[in-house]
């Protein structure tokens, strides 16, 4: 399991410093981190295997390392 930072993520980052928008990014990204633990423990609870999390700037991203079928 590996958690990877996008550097257009930190590229974001610096740029809402820079022009003001700092707390309404932080703001974003919490909101999106909350919502991928979501998706991290449904993943945990039904034993899918986490490949990655990848962390965007505007969002987040759990890759599962395995087909889910729905019946």
């Amino acid at each position: 399991n590996t958690i990877k930072i996008s550097i257009t993520f930190c590229l974001a980052f610096l740029i809402s410093i820079l022009i003001g928008k700092f707390k309404i990014f932080i703001f974003i990204t919490f909101v999106s981190l909350f919502h991928e633990i979501g998706h991290v423990l449904l993943g945990l609870i039904f034993r899918w295997p986490i490949e990655k999390i990848l962390i965007l700037p505007m969002g987040c991203l759990t890759i599962f390392n395995t087909k889910i079928k729905i019946d």
